[in-house]
């Protein structure tokens, strides 16, 4: 059972609506009480799904600019890492070129303490200064 209040606010509603109705010649959708029919929007899953659709754009996007980010990095890191590596080869092709006369080699022998077969090796006894 509806208390009066509600039962008199319904009547007010249903009186609103019938004189809507009659003013505007029936043509609005109306059940047969008296009140409007409640219309359906078709449309408001195709709003959800196009928001979705959105979204999901949207973080598609943001990954690809982060992997897009990650790989200029790792671009910029084996461009570095070729010009170091150039760098290198270019000491060692100069290198090559000084040791390439048998006095340059031998010079470096001796300096890793090599000797000829047959030399004798004097070590002093102090270390020099």
């Amino acid at each position: 059972m509806r208390p009066k209040a509600e039962a008199r606010r319904g009547s007010e509603m249903r009186a609103f609506f019938q004189a809507g109705y009659r003013a505007a010649g029936g043509r609005l959708a109306g059940g047969p009480s008296g009140f409007p029919r409640r219309v359906r929007r078709r449309w408001r899953w195709r709003r959800t799904l196009l928001a979705f659709a959105l979204a999901y754009a949207a973080l598609a996007l943001v990954r690809q600019e982060v992997a897009l980010h990650r790989l200029a990095a790792e671009a910029e890191r084996y461009e570095l890492r070729i010009e170091d590596a150039r760098a290198e080869a270019d000491a060692l092709r100069e290198r090559l070129s000084e040791l390439a006369s048998p006095a340059a080699v031998e010079r470096e022998a001796r300096g890793m303490g090599l000797t000829k077969p047959g030399e004798i090796v004097f070590e002093p006894l102090w270390p020099s200064r």
